[in-house]
């Protein structure tokens, strides 16, 4: 498939089990771009960009994410949302020089805030030199497919970084333009249990970041039912003060 001539394509991915609230989110996502907006799956990915075997038989869904987000900025350009993220307004206005841009998320850590270059939001032209150099780190773990591990499945991201901070090729947005002013710390749970507002949030909210992480390797109880809920419903119930929550009465009272 062509790209557009222009940088207007907005693409999420999800692959695996569906949870209620990233439905939620990528209808957020998609009713802000409308017809710009394209939503990924294994079965339509081929559509757009061909896999290399290593990333198209890997275990790591995170690894293969991270490259398909590189793959498909390099040729088409446009916007990356994660698929946990709830878009609340249009941001295009924050790319308006046309230059790549990455944001930041923030945790705490020993008591200290740090910043942490995140790519489950990015923006960039097809073939910018920044997007072009993060695809080439990625065409050279074609060689070493034995590299991502369980312990190091973040490369992908490690990649984004190493581009990002410090190169001069790209912009590091805000830590608080998606997320909330009131808590940005790595725990997941102000965004269920009704500590953050959505008055408090800019264009949206990276709210699943670190929800899987809580459930597999911290063994967070609650995060885990979170993940295994199936029915909106049901999420609903357990958590009315939630951003989800929020949101859909928002949308409901128009």
């Amino acid at each position: 498939m062509e790209g557009p001539t222009v940088s207007n394509l907005v693409f999420t991915y999800w692959e695996g089990q569906e949870y209620p609230f990233t439905r939620v989110c990528v209808d957020s996502v998609r009713r802000i771009f409308g017809n710009r907006h394209v939503h990924l799956t294994p079965l339509n990915i081929s559509q757009w960009i061909t896999l290399p075997k290593y990333v198209a038989v890997s275990d790591h869904i995170l690894f293969r994410s991270d490259f398909i987000r590189a793959a498909l900025m390099r040729r088409y350009g446009g916007w990356w949302f994660d698929s946990d993220v709830l878009l609340l307004k249009d941001p295009s206005k924050l790319v308006a020089d046309g230059r790549p841009q990455i944001w930041n998320l923030i945790y705490k850590v020993d008591d200290a805030w740090i910043p942490l270059v995140n790519c489950g939001i990015l923006y960039s032209k097809a073939e910018s030199e920044w997007i072009v150099n993060i695809m080439s780190d990625f065409d050279c773990l074609n060689d070493i497919p034995s590299s991502i591990t369980r312990e190091n499945e973040d490369i992908g991201q490690d990649i984004f970084e190493k581009w990002s901070v410090g190169t001069g090729l790209c912009n590091i947005g805000h830590e608080h333009i998606f997320n909330s002013t009131v808590n940005v710390n790595a725990d997941y749970r102000p965004f269920w249990n009704g500590v953050i507002g959505l008055d408090s949030v800019s264009y949206g909210l990276h709210i699943g970041a670190s929800l899987s992480r809580w459930a597999m390797s911290d063994g967070d109880l609650q995060a885990k039912q979170t993940l295994e809920m199936s029915e909106l419903r049901e999420l609903l119930e357990k958590f009315p003060r939630s951003v989800i929550s929020q949101y859909l009465c928002q949308l409901r009272e128009g």
